[in-house]
């Protein structure tokens, strides 16, 4: 699949950055020592991903409960926002066998428009 050209430049500032951009065999996201300094263990995203992103989304303010999915609904939507978009083109960048899978990740029915808040009669 190809690779977005700003997640390119994202992940090389990342990788000079984090000072692994010469290790090529190394795994790219990596698990923190003690002192906070990446080690060369591999991130284990089934235990931390969830709560690190649950951590920093806190810290920013963000009282709605977020998890490594919330990004997978965000990307989807994001994608079919677009009036060019196909459903079964998202299907398979999410890596859907069904369809059904893709349209629950699908939000965009879930906004409220500024023009439906103003029925409301008060």
């Amino acid at each position: 699949m190809p690779c977005h050209h700003n997640l390119e430049a994202f992940l090389r500032d990342y990788t000079v950055t984090a000072g692994i951009g010469i290790d090529r065999d190394g795994p790219l996201f990596r698990a923190l020592n003690g002192d906070g300094s990446l080690s060369n263990r591999r991130f284990n995203r089934r235990r931390r991903a969830r709560d690190m992103i649950r951590r920093r989304a806190r810290a920013a303010g963000i009282s709605t409960d977020v998890c490594n999915h919330s990004f997978r609904a965000t990307g989807i939507t994001a994608y079919l926002e677009n009036p060019e978009a196909k459903a079964e083109v998202a299907q398979y960048l999410a890596g859907h066998a069904d369809p059904k899978t893709t349209k629950l990740y699908d939000r965009r029915d879930d906004r409220v428009s500024l023009d439906e808040i103003e029925r409301i009669g008060i």
